[in-house]
């Protein structure tokens, strides 16, 4: 089952987990503002192989990664935020369709492998140009290679 999602949905969904969880204390997530959203695969996560959606956004301190449910597009199950002051060994992959983020978190966190789709579809109208702005901000905050 192939699950669709909307710009509308993902901050709907992003809204919902705020309200309803303590993030509201929990500085940087709380006060996050999807700008540029982007929708994602987390391929590895913590050294575990694994096929979870996501969101990813980017600010001027860090990522936001918001891993969606599994079976429901509006629906968000836990945010992380990534500062750039402590991520290492960045490397990002561009393929024909794809584009590959690996990066290495060195607190409790570990290291991720995002796959995200190069092209904007009806849904996601900003996903090119959104994914342009994350990756400008990586190069520009990190060592990227």
């Amino acid at each position: 089952m192939k699950i669709k999602y909307t710009e509308s949905r993902i901050r709907e969904a992003y809204q919902e987990l705020i309200l309803s969880s303590d993030l509201e204390d929990a500085g940087p997530i709380a006060d996050f503002e999807l700008t540029h959203p982007v929708v994602a695969v987390i391929k590895k996560a913590e050294g575990e192989k694994r096929l979870t959606s996501c969101l990813i956004d980017a600010d001027e301190e860090g990522l936001l990664v918001v891993v969606m449910h599994p079976f429901k597009a509006d629906k968000a199950m836990y945010a992380l935020y990534l500062g750039f002051s402590d991520m290492k060994n960045i490397k990002v992959r561009n393929r024909w369709l794809l584009q590959f983020i690996t990066l290495k978190y060195p607190k409790k966190v570990g290291d991720f492998k995002f796959q995200i789709m190069k092209r904007s579809t009806k849904d996601l109208p900003n996903q090119t140009s959104n994914l342009q702005y994350i990756i400008a901000k990586l190069e520009e905050k990190c060592e990227v290679s």
